[in-house]
Parts: structure tokens; sequence; C-alpha cells
């Protein structure tokens, strides 16, 4: 391990455990440890551990670092699945009968069902119709208080017309996998003692995005009393539209109160140029559990803020800075709140006759998480965009930060900025008199600290 930080988050111990792990800490390293420290100090055996993360990917890569196969990883999703097959004769009629919906088979079933009732949408694309479908029901319905009243019905009846479908077809998607399994392990003794039994630690992933449905779920599984071990960073919730709910993080030992927390405030990724201007942005929120990062990289990023007020401009402005940062061996990563931003970009890039963008990736700031790059390039930063209007503005901030760390050595941001006004994100980080002070402080300790420092008398001598 390198801190001791890292060193105490990973020794194992029984109960409630919550290990806050910011951007850059060394999540996976710290939580692939504990894992195996658990199972080498005899807590438990390897197939009485459950991990559950929201990728396949990251469920992978925790179990093969762990180096055993017996450990049980895999998503929420997966595992639920699994309970529901493994249990099915003590289930409803029907649900042992029932099919697996994907992402894909549930897109292609709205777009049959879109074909059938397209008149009605009044010209709304369907790839609209598909995210408003996608979001949580507070934020679908958020948004359906402020679309004209003639369009609300279609959108009502097309959801009643999915679950007519999902009913007559036996098909079950994500969210009813998990509420199914919920109920079944809260309705059944027998399937509940033998789950608690089997699972007796349970390992949670970026439990930042947990939402109430999911929370039930693994709580329905550890039992009150149970152990276990939630891994996130609350400043890095940013899925509040598919029901992610910051609370449960925040305010951990409301749930568990006699739960362990341990914080990893090591940033091993990013200079701390970055990371201070990281830690600016994510103040401003309220809902959030406090906690200094400092970046043990040290000084010796830069940060670069473009201002632009046109939509062309900017794009012209992006182009110039791939063109200037292009190292071999060094990646570049140009992000945006919206994937219309990177389409506009590339059709951009496309008429001017550069082609530069095929060695560099294009990302949504959402699609960004869990990465790093050697340059960030954030372009999009203008109210209305980013911060979204149809978003919460303390998720938006969370957003903002973590499009900032993914950067390790250079950031670039492009923000709006006309005589009518500028961007609000960028007067309250780098333009703000707060990063102005805190820039000056910082120059002043490091001139200090340069000038105590010994001097060798020897060091003219021939």
């Amino acid at each position: 391990m390198n801190s001791y930080e890292q060193k105490m988050a990973a020794a194992p111990s029984s109960g409630a455990v919550l290990i806050l792990a910011g951007a850059g800490s060394g999540k996976t390293r710290t939580i692939v440890s504990r894992i195996r420290n658990t199972i080498n100090e005899g807590l438990c055996t390897a197939d009485e551990c459950l991990v559950m993360t929201f990728s396949t990917r990251a469920a992978q890569e925790i179990k093969e670092r762990c180096g055993d196969s017996r450990i049980i990883a895999g998503t929420f999703h997966s595992v639920a699945l699994s309970i529901l097959t493994e249990f099915s004769a003590r289930t409803a009629d029907t649900i042992h009968k029932y099919h697996a919906l994907g992402e894909r088979e549930r897109e292609s079933l709205i777009r049959m069902i879109f074909s059938e009732m397209k008149e009605s949408f009044l010209g709304v694309p369907l790839d609209c119709v598909i995210s408003i479908l996608a979001l949580d029901n507070a934020h679908r319905q958020n948004i359906l208080s402020k679309i004209p009243d003639e369009l609300v019905a279609p959108f009502l009846s097309i959801q009643q017309k999915i679950l007519a479908v999902k009913q007559k077809r036996n098909l079950i998607d994500y969210d009813d996998m998990i509420s199914a399994a919920s109920d079944l392990i809260d309705s059944d003794e027998t399937v509940r003692n033998t789950v608690r039994k089997r699972f007796k630690y349970i390992f949670v992933d970026e439990y930042q995005d947990i939402s109430e449905n999911l929370f039930h779920f693994f709580t329905r599984i550890t039992g009150v009393n149970g152990n276990i071990c939630a891994t996130g960073d609350d400043a890095q919730s940013i899925y509040g539209f598919r029901s992610a709910d910051i609370n449960y993080i925040v305010r951990f030992r409301k749930y568990f109160p006699s739960a362990s927390v341990f914080m990893l405030t090591r940033n091993y990724r990013s200079r701390r140029e970055i990371v201070d201007l990281a830690s600016l942005c994510i103040s401003r929120n309220r809902n959030r559990i406090r906690k200094k990062i400092i970046s043990a990289a040290g000084t010796g990023g830069t940060i670069t803020w473009h201002p632009y007020h046109s939509e062309s401009a900017q794009n012209s402005q992006v182009l110039d800075i791939i063109d200037n940062s292009i190292i071999d061996g060094r990646s570049i990563a140009v992000l945006f709140r919206n994937n219309y931003q990177g389409e506009i970009l590339r059709k951009y890039a496309s008429q001017a006759g550069n082609n530069k963008l095929s060695g560099v990736e294009l990302l949504t700031i959402h699609g960004s998480k869990g990465l790093e790059y050697d340059t960030v390039i954030l372009l999009g930063v203008e109210d209305g965009i980013f911060p979204s209007e149809l978003s919460e503005i303390e998720e938006e901030r969370r957003l903002f930060y973590v499009a900032i760390t993914r950067a390790k050595e250079k950031l670039h941001i492009l923000y709006h900025s006309t005589e009518k006004g500028t961007a609000q994100f960028a007067k309250e980080t780098f333009l703000s008199t707060r990063w102005t002070a805190h820039r000056y402080i910082s120059r002043t300790r490091s001139a200090i600290a340069f000038n105590r420092k010994p001097i060798n008398r020897d060091q003219n001598l021939p």
C-alpha cells in the first residue's frame, strides 16, 4: 500500500465500513487489499465474499486483481437475476419464466411502440423519447411538467404500452430484477437465511451512485447488522437522473450508526493546481462530506481558460489547442456535457479538413468517469448547457468536479463570455476572488519554503 490512509482502510473488520475515496486516491487498490485481507485473516472464505459494482468490467477487474476465482463479483443486476433464477420455484407462478430485457432490447421495444404512435409526439424525435423514458420517475416528471400538455399524454401512453408488452411477453428489465429480488428475500425466510449465510461479507463499489431501489436490495442481503464495506466519493455522485441518491453516502451513519469511516485524501493522479481548482469547485456545494484533498503529484500542472463568444469560435479554439497539445505518448481527451456537442465538433473538424480528432478521445463527462488523461480539454462551460438547466445545480458542480479531475498535467477550459455575461462555473472557480487569493497564498508559501532551504556555501567554489 502507498499510504497510511490506504493501509488503515484495507485492514479487515466486522460491521459496516465506508471508505471515502477521493478522485485518484487508489480506490480500487484499497478495496482489493481489503478483500484479500478479509479472506486471509479468516473472517470469511473467498466464496462467502460478494462484490457488487455498476459495470461488468469493474467487477471483473476487482476479481482478477484479488487473484481468487471463487470470489463472487458482478453487477447489482446480475446478482439479483442469479438470486431470482436460483430460487425461481419460490417466486410467483410466472417469475421463473421471465426473460431479461437488456438495454438494446428495451430500446427496440420503445422503437416498435413509437413507430405506431409517432404522430402523437408532434415531431419529438425518437432519441429524445428514449432518453426521457430512461430517466428515473422524478426527473421524468420534472421534464413532463415543462412540456406542452398535448405532449404529456403520448408519454404516459407509451409508458403504459411498454408495461403491457412486458407483462404479455414475460419480460423483466433491470429495475424489475432488483425489485423482484428484494421482494423475494423480504417475503421468504428460507431464501433470506440462505442468502445471508452464503454471503458473509459484501463489498459495494461506487456507493455514491446508490439508489433507493439498490439500497433496499443489498441491505436485504446483509441484514441490519451485516458486514458491508462501501466505497465511493460523494463529490463524484453524478447519476441523479438514474435515481442515484447522494444522501446514502453523505448520511451513511444514519443507516449504519456504528459504522467506521475512512478517508483517502491523497490524489495520486493530478497536479496540485488541478486538485485545488476541483476542491474550490466542490466547496460551493452544501450537501457533501467535507474533506481536504491534497495532491501527491505536487505542483507543475497548468490550467488555461479560453473565453468564447460563439459555437464556431469555440470549435476553432479546440482544434488549435489539440494541434498545440499533441505529443507522442501523451494522452488527450475532449470532454463535453452532452453528446450533441461532440457531434458538432466532429462535423466542424471534418469541414475544416482537420483529421486530428481521429487520435483524440471525445467523451461525455459521464463517459469519462474512472478514466484519466495527461491533457483534458473541457468545452461548453456555458449557462444552460453546463450547468444544464434541467439538472440540480449541486449535481452539475459534481459533474464539473469529475471533468476537472480527469486531468493529470494540463487542463483547458472553454467558457462562454460576452458583454451580457460570463458562464456561472467560470465565475465560481478560476475567475473568482477566492481562486485569485488562493493562488497568491500558494505562491507566497512556495516562496517562503524555497527561501528556507539551507544554503550550500560551497556551491560557488571551483
